[in-house]
């Protein structure tokens, strides 16, 4: 949409100053950048054919692979599934102002500060043209424009249509898509810095004190990524980040043999016991079956990626009473943050819940679990929300 948006502006430019030559140029050299950034998304279609270990909805086909691609199961106003909150005027300015108390956060006060001056500078034209007489005309760098738009609609307009407030609990969803919008940041950033020293230069004020503004603004530049990524390294690193690991080890440490194991708890946990069970050989006795058919192919019917809420559930409430009534001696198992998300009878027994095809099944049948041989999780000290939500709940298990 950006782009379309600048390419609309360049054309207008060339229409204004009859230059189509210049503009079919641009426009051909353009489109083939544009394809070549969007070409490596013909690599999901074309390796999911080949039936790799992971393989993400499995995007083989047409539709499927136009489902990933627009990010169908979410929407297209929203981040997260589930209902979003509705776009009124109290939203607009909460997400508004979460963005940019994100955006301090990562570049600090003075370098928002200085942001803001590369926002205002559009409102200041690059050069005047006199042609028309006495009569000065402002020229507008359509680059810039485009670099401003770039900013809103990756930034605040995107948190705006997202709908999703920014707490402990959501700012990892949001960050990932927080990113995008630093491009532009930075380049408006660096634009202020220009338009600073420039304008510090310009100040009717001894050379001393032009100077000494430059230098702060120079110094400003360089303290900025030093800080950062002093503050930020202990946040990012995973050197240390072993719960999700640990975890999988007791999932499979829990399994009896020959066991089926369905799970639905989390995606960090469906890809650590994934690479357990396919990259490292675990367990291969296991029959393992993600209930979001994320990295495992779907046994829930070919539409089941594009189905969502009760029909999902009543899907699965099929599928999966049918593969227990099928399992016949080999014990089934759930490991789950919500046993009751499906009609089918559970029994808790340690960190997983064993399943059967009626609650009878469990008469007379207490769970039988060696608790002093469950394994130990590893926290690190710099855990975030989700981590220490998931660790919660593994402590309450």
């Amino acid at each position: 949409g950006l782009f379309i948006i600048y390419i609309l502006f360049l054309q207008y430019r060339a229409l204004a100053s009859q230059r189509i030559k210049n503009i079919l140029q641009i426009l051909s050299f353009a489109l083939i950048f544009v394809l070549a950034g969007l070409s490596i998304y013909l690599y999901l279609l074309l390796r999911s054919r080949q039936q790799p270990v992971y393989d993400w909805e499995d995007p083989e086909t047409i539709n499927r692979f136009l489902n990933v691609f627009l990010r169908s199961r979410y929407g297209s106003f929203q981040i997260a599934q589930g209902q979003p909150q509705p776009l009124t005027f109290l939203i607009f300015w909460r997400q508004t102002y979460d963005y940019f108390r994100l955006l301090i956060e990562t570049i600090t006060l003075p370098g928002t500060l200085i942001l803001a001056v590369g926002l205002l500078s559009y409102l200041l034209p690059l050069n005047k043209d006199k042609s028309a007489g006495n009569k000065t005309r402002r020229k507008w760098n359509v680059n810039l424009i485009f670099l401003l738009t770039a900013f809103l609609f990756t930034g605040v307009f995107f948190f705006v249509f997202a709908r999703l407030p920014l707490t402990s609990k959501t700012q990892f969803i949001l960050e990932r898509f927080f990113v995008l919008s630093l491009v532009p940041a930075v380049l408006l950033f660096a634009l202020g810095g220009f338009y600073l020293t420039r304008g510090i230069g310009l100040a009717k004020n001894s050379s001393i004190v032009s100077t000494a503004g430059k230098l702060i603004v120079i110094i400003i530049f360089i303290f900025l990524p030093v800080r950062l990524a002093l503050t930020n390294n202990r946040q990012v690193t995973q050197r240390r980040a072993y719960l999700f690991y640990d975890y999988g080890r007791a999932v499979l440490h829990s399994l009896p043999s020959q066991s089926l194991l369905f799970a639905d708890r989390a995606d960090e946990l469906e890809f650590v016991l994934s690479y357990l069970f396919y990259t490292k050989a675990l367990r291969p006795d296991i029959k393992f079956t993600d209930c979001n058919a994320g990295v495992s192919r779907s046994i829930y019917g070919e539409d089941y990626y594009s189905i969502w809420g009760k029909p999902r559930l009543d899907r699965r409430n099929i599928v999966e009473s049918e593969i227990i009534r099928q399992a016949g001696n080999r014990p089934v198992y759930y490991a789950t943050f919500l046993p009751l998300q499906t009609n089918i009878p559970k029994q808790q027994t340690g960190l997983l819940y064993r399943a059967a095809e009626t609650a009878d099944d469990f008469a007379g049948k207490p769970a039988n679990y060696l608790w002093d041989e469950l394994l130990t999780v590893r926290v690190a000290a710099n855990t975030d929300e989700r981590t220490l939500s998931f660790y919660g709940s593994y402590v309450d298990l």
